[in-house]
């Protein structure tokens, strides 16, 4: 089992100190592997509730705070019997991600002291990313800061920590062009080749958000079969989709997203993660009896 954990116990002062508890309540809940973000860009001139958040401010602006936390995440975690997915990198603009990256080789930011949440990349704009040497400069400089880190609580290189499940390039990608498609491929193959010249023991995930239509099945698919990807992954938000309107059309969702999988992998079989799931709770898509919901997905699989 796999829980989207995101900010949970990443993410400002209060989460990271329930870091014990929030792990007791998945170990309680029968959960084996949890999902993190290590993740986090800010300005460099950011204000002091963005910095909570960062392990980064501006291009060089390493946080060493946000980096013993990770240490302390995985320790925890290892005590717990846990294994974690570390996130490297989110394509949405919360906790700053790929667009933060963008800002720093344009030249610009966001308004540093500013509340609100600052724009994410367009389609166009995020298959652009891929094909930018300077915005991959700066998220492989974090790539290898992680990757190569040694706990400092543990003395473990993170390389050999058996507590680290695998590697996610990043949270929630996709490729809205069909030059994006090949760029996105071959940035899915490049940086996982970095990790594995830097890491060869743990598994790397796309982090690839899943497909609804024929051309996002077969990107998703040249995806899920490279041999640089140890596992297919998707997200599953079935309120998002207007029509998935029942478990039953939802069990159905399921195993098409199972069909791709188990196609895209017949020559080289490999595992396939729902990395997130969830259902709205409140509003117009609100779903009652989550549990029937939450049914859809073994019983497709």
């Amino acid at each position: 089992s796999l829980v989207g954990g995101d900010g949970a116990v990443r993410h400002g002062g209060a989460a990271r100190a329930a870091l014990g508890a929030t792990l007791d309540t998945m170990v309680e809940d029968g959960l084996r592997v949890v999902r993190i973000w290590a993740l986090g860009e800010a300005p460099a001139d950011a204000p002091e509730w963005k910095r909570e958040f960062a392990f980064r401010l501006g291009p060089t602006g390493w946080v060493e705070a946000s980096f013993e936390h990770l240490d302390a995440v995985l320790e925890a975690a290892r005590v717990r019997d846990l294994r974690v997915v570390v996130v490297l990198a989110n394509r949405w603009a919360d906790y700053g991600g790929f667009p933060e990256y963008a800002r720093w080789v344009r030249g610009g930011s966001a308004s540093a002291g500013s509340a609100a949440r600052p724009p994410d990349l367009t389609g166009n704009e995020l298959d652009a990313f891929f094909g930018c040497a300077r915005c991959n400069e700066a998220y492989r400089a974090h790539v290898q800061r992680v990757v190569t880190r040694t706990n400092q609580r543990t003395g473990v290189a993170y390389r050999d920590d058996p507590t680290i499940f695998a590697w996610e390039l990043v949270n929630e990608v996709s490729a809205f062009t069909q030059r994006g498609e090949q760029q996105l491929v071959e940035w899915v193959r490049s940086s996982s080749a970095l990790i594995r010249s830097l890491d060869p023991n743990h598994l790397i995930s796309a982090g690839h958000i899943g497909f609804r239509g024929s051309r996002g099945r077969q990107v998703w698919s040249r995806v899920c079969a490279l041999p640089e990807v140890g596992y297919c992954d998707a997200h599953a938000y079935p309120s998002g989709d207007p029509r998935v309107t029942s478990p039953a059309v939802l069990r159905a969702w399921v195993s098409d997203q199972v069909h791709a999988w188990r196609t895209a992998t017949a020559s080289a079989p490999k595992p396939f993660v729902f990395g997130e799931v969830g259902f709205a709770l409140h509003g117009d898509r609100a779903v009652r009896r989550p549990e029937q919901w939450m049914r859809a997905f073994p019983l497709a699989a």
